[in-house]
Formats: structure tokens, sequence, C-alpha cells
């Protein structure tokens, strides 16, 4: 029998247990991140009215302690709201206990 090749030259080993290595670190980190941080992110399209916008962030700056009691028992732990011309985005960080 003719002697047969190698699957694959000695020198391109180290570089495909790097790579895949690194592959499947990735891999991990990037699903541990749903578990270890869960964050609900949506984004809003608000009228293009510039009184309208006002009055909304004025009616958000002071929010009622009855609003901060459901957003917590709810289960939100962090809410981050930002506003870009007219569109509103929303960051919540939650806990297990999240439910809409």
């Amino acid at each position: 029998m003719a002697n047969s090749a190698p699957l694959t030259e000695r020198r391109y080993v180290a570089p495909f247990v790097l790579i895949t290595s690194l592959f499947f670190l990735w891999a991990f980190g990037v699903n541990l991140n749903d578990i270890l941080i869960p964050r609900f992110k949506n984004a809003f399209a608000l009228s293009d009215f510039q009184s309208l916008i006002a009055e909304y962030k004025k009616y958000h700056e002071k929010i009622w302690p009855e609003i901060t009691w459901s957003i917590k028992n709810s289960g939100i732990e962090d809410m981050e709201i930002y506003c870009l011309g007219t569109r509103m985005f929303m960051i919540m960080e939650v806990n297990e206990g999240f439910f809409f």
C-alpha cells in the first residue's frame, strides 16, 4: 500500500486547535451573557410633534411611588430610557422573576 498523506500537516495543528478552542470559548461566553445579565431592549417611535415629546419628558421626570413599586415588583431591577429625536430606547435589567 502506498504512503497515504496525513490528514493535516503538522504545522497547521496548533493554529487549528487554537482557533477551535477560541470559538468554543467565545460561544460559551455569549451564551452565559443571557443568563448572567438578562436585559430586555425595546425601541419606540414617538410622535413627530415636539410639544408632545416635551410633554412626555416632563411627565416622566418624577414618577409616582406606585409606579416605582410596580416596576420593582414585576422583576425589573434597573430601567434606562433614552430619547434621540423621535426614537425612544428602553433597556431593562431584570431578575428571574420578571414578567410582562
